[in-house]
């Protein structure tokens, strides 16, 4: 899996969103046309801050020809939004994802 973990949310905004919308509001946009879509949410409900997890399954490789991926999170009525330029993710020549 791909796993991006966002940390640092109020801890009750997680107890209120179920599982399955966060999934179906959740993805990795690669382009214009072509995302991956989240295959499970995990999340530790912590007070007053909650991490949540978004598992992604590596079905479609991500290469450094994507130049760029977007990861989008739908978190009820807020949606966290954040790009990542895959020439910043290089260790060594390789990409490190």
């Amino acid at each position: 899996y791909y796993v991006i973990a966002i940390s640092g949310l109020p801890g009750m905004m997680l107890q209120n969103v179920p599982p399955e919308r966060l999934k179906q509001a959740s993805s990795i946009r690669i382009s214009k046309s072509e995302s991956i879509a989240v295959a499970d949410v995990k999340f530790s409900a912590g007070r007053p801050q909650a991490e949540l997890f978004l598992l992604f399954p590596r079905r479609r490789p991500i290469t450094l020809e994507d130049k760029e991926v977007e990861v989008i999170a739908g978190l009820g009525a807020m949606e966290v939004r954040k790009k990542f330029r895959l020439k910043d993710m290089v260790f060594e020549g390789k990409l490190e994802l």
